[in-house]
């Protein structure tokens, strides 16, 4: 066979096939609806709000801890719950520091638990100590920082009336936190 026989037949051969019709052809076509109905109302009541953020504005430039020879002691304004069939978290102290490795804070009241919240910065807290006014004590050992990872600590409390707690640890400069209630 020659050279331009095999050319023209390829040619050809080729065009003939570019003119033949697709022997497959798909069409697709597609839809979606949902809707959701869980037959009763969930109804939520908003009207108290679960945390109340104390009455007085802290001014960091103001210090609220009187240092003393071995301990710091928390000097500003103590809150307290409204009543005793309040719910929810209410702060008891303003921001606050612990220097000299620990701070003592007067929260007197009935109390089911505390909770330590950061304000600001970090601090380590190593151990809370709960003094009843029946002269029982509770010793909750933490090892835990107060951060923005972790921003704060739950501490459930024995029954009975809080005299003080002591809370052991450091805070870093510039850093604070608050001492809340429910």
């Amino acid at each position: 066979m020659n050279k331009p026989a095999l050319i023209t037949m390829l040619v050809l051969g080729s065009a003939s096939v570019a003119m033949a019709k697709p022997a497959l052809s798909l069409e697709a076509q597609a839809s979606w609806t949902a809707s959701y109905h869980s037959g009763t109302p969930v109804i939520r009541d908003h009207r108290e709000p679960t945390f109340r953020p104390p009455v007085s504005t802290f001014n960091p430039n103001q210090s609220n801890v009187k240092l003393n020879t071995d301990s710091s002691e928390y000097i500003g304004p103590i809150y307290s719950l409204r009543t005793q069939y309040d719910y929810g978290w209410a702060a008891l102290t303003d921001p606050t520091r612990i220097e000299k490795s620990r701070e003592i804070i007067r929260v007197s009241g009935r109390h089911k638990a505390l909770m330590l919240q950061n304000v600001k910065g970090s601090s380590h807290i190593k151990m809370v100590n709960v003094r009843f006014k029946d002269g029982r004590t509770q010793t909750i050992k933490l090892e835990r920082n107060l951060n923005s990872w972790q921003p704060s600590l739950q501490l459930p409390l024995q029954k009975g009336a809080v005299d003080y707690i002591v809370v052991y640890g450091t805070t870093t400069v510039g850093s604070s936190y608050r001492v809340l209630g429910a």
